[in-house]
């Protein structure tokens, strides 16, 4: 009935809900470990409460952020119970397809889409998997299978011109005795956006940086700044980027195709949230 491409936070959820409701859903990603995508997992506390990750996949409980101006002086946010969650999204999305497939809905990992044909009742996806091309044909198509999808241009829902997206770029890091999330704001931190430094457990954090501009350029000397101010003590993993789309498609729907989360641009302009939009969306498609 529905082919989604994605088996991310949209596509896994849209999987579940519609194997739930009893339709016959396939799920193609090109990844075999689904899930595992660059994101620092914070989501609000309505995320939370509405999707209810398990308990052993909340890193961090968040009651408190302190914000730093450019300055360097701070103001502190506090709050009696969490507004907040670091949730491991890796764990979270793999569960999504989990509780997907005990559904009903099957998963094809490591399988890429190559072509899109719809007609007046079908859609048609070519995938090359091993290098074994292959068809498959549904009633529907939903397409999430993130920021800068090649299958847009394939459905002709591809936007006239660069939608406006940031550039994120994270590592972990050694963190004693980080007790709440940091917010760095600036020009000098990262010009358009903010910096942030997140605790995960009691020695290890995330620092990382969202901007317009090239991250590569300011990660070095957020990461100098922090180790300068005792925040961290070592990287433990380098510096990755990733895309973060801050304006949605034009469009998001044609006969028989409807695009849901980062796909569709659909995350929080002002923070590039996109676990809790692309989780909404999903369910709406």
């Amino acid at each position: 009935d529905v082919i989604i491409v994605g088996a991310g936070s949209a596509g896994n959820i849209a999987a579940l809900r519609l194997s739930q409701m009893g339709h016959d859903v396939a799920v193609f990603d090109m990844r075999h470990d689904l899930g595992d995508k660059l994101c620092t997992g914070i989501v609000g506390r309505e995320c939370f409460d509405r999707f209810k990750p398990d308990a052993g996949m909340v890193l961090h409980k968040a009651k408190s952020v302190r914000v730093f101006s450019p300055t360097g002086s701070s103001y502190l946010i506090n709050r009696k119970n969490p507004e907040a969650y670091v949730i491991d999204r890796v764990a979270f999305v793999s569960s999504l397809a989990s509780l997907a497939e005990e559904s009903g809905a099957m998963f094809n990992r490591g399988y890429r889409v190559t072509s899109v044909r719809t007609t007046d009742k079908t859609v048609e996806i070519s995938t090359l998997s091993d290098g074994v091309r292959s068809k498959h044909q549904g009633k529907v198509l939903i397409v999430a299978n993130g920021f800068g999808s090649s299958i847009l241009k394939m459905v002709c829902l591809s936007p006239d011109k660069s939608l406006a997206y940031l550039i994120g770029t994270q590592c972990k890091v050694e963190a004693e005795g980080l007790e709440q999330t940091e917010v760095y704001v600036g020009s000098s931190i990262a010009p358009g956006a903010f910096g942030l430094v997140v605790p995960i457990s009691q020695s290890l954090g995330v620092a990382g940086m969202a901007s317009p501009d090239n991250t590569n350029l300011h990660m070095p000397a957020f990461l100098d700044r922090l180790r300068k101010t005792g925040k961290i003590n070592s990287i433990v993993e380098e510096p990755t980027s990733w895309g973060i789309p801050i304006e949605s498609l034009p469009k998001t729907y044609k006969d028989r195709v409807i695009v849901a989360g980062d796909a569709a641009g659909l995350a929080k302009p002002t923070t590039g949230g996109g676990i809790y939009y692309s989780l909404l969306s999903g369910e709406i498609a």
